[in-house]
């Protein structure tokens, strides 16, 4: 690979995996509001009262 390429493709890489990307925290926000009402069912069924 010459220097141009290299450096293009370094380039590609470094926009794709950019830690401040918006789309990344955005899923992050949507994981941890998963995790917080699957630990609310679980505490809910732990009180439910059995049948």
């Amino acid at each position: 690979m010459g220097k141009a390429k290299k450096t293009r493709k370094f380039a590609t890489v470094k926009r794709m995996l950019n830690p401040n990307d918006i789309r990344l925290k955005e899923n992050q926000l949507k994981q941890k509001k998963k995790e917080e009402e699957e630990k609310e069912k679980l505490v809910r069924r732990m009180y439910a009262p059995l049948p």
